[in-house]
């Protein structure tokens, strides 16, 4: 992962060796640090922890949220290069809370470009964009062991 904010050049790399994971802020090596996946430090404000990031748990979550986690009907869109999901749904990392998510996925790739997330009364809370998704890009499994 390579964070945008909150500070740029941030790179993220989870799992290291040991599980843990590798932070390198503005991308300087010499200022690596290893921390574990529950770390504060690593937990953005929804609760979301690093080791929830994979891409798999969003297809789930995203899944979740058009069936059994729906509190109110589903509309979908076509609307230029993406088809936009917008349901209520239950929170996917705050038990107990519903959200309003609206889901852009490109209709090239299959693949989600961007999820805002929303109060159950339209208040905006955050957006996860995604640029320049590639699937099957020949990079050997060994790339992601540092």
């Amino acid at each position: 992962m390579d964070y945008q904010m909150p500070q740029p050049g941030t790179i993220v790399i989870f799992p290291d060796e040991e599980g843990k994971v590798l932070v390198r802020p503005w991308g300087w090596r010499f200022l690596d640090l290893h921390l574990a996946p529950d770390s504060l430090l690593l937990t953005d404000p929804s609760g979301q922890r690093v080791d929830q990031t994979d891409f798999g748990l969003l297809v789930r979550n995203l899944g979740r949220s058009m069936d059994g986690g729906r509190r109110g009907p589903l509309e979908i869109v076509e609307e230029g290069p993406f088809v936009r999901i917008r349901v209520l749904a239950e929170n996917h990392f705050r038990e107990g809370e519903v959200t309003r998510y609206e889901i852009a996925i490109d209709r090239n790739t299959f693949l989600p470009a961007q999820i805002e997330e929303r109060s159950p009364d339209g208040v905006f809370e955050r957006k996860i964009a995604f640029q320049n998704l590639a699937i099957n890009t020949g990079v050997p499994d060994s790339f992601f062991h540092p």
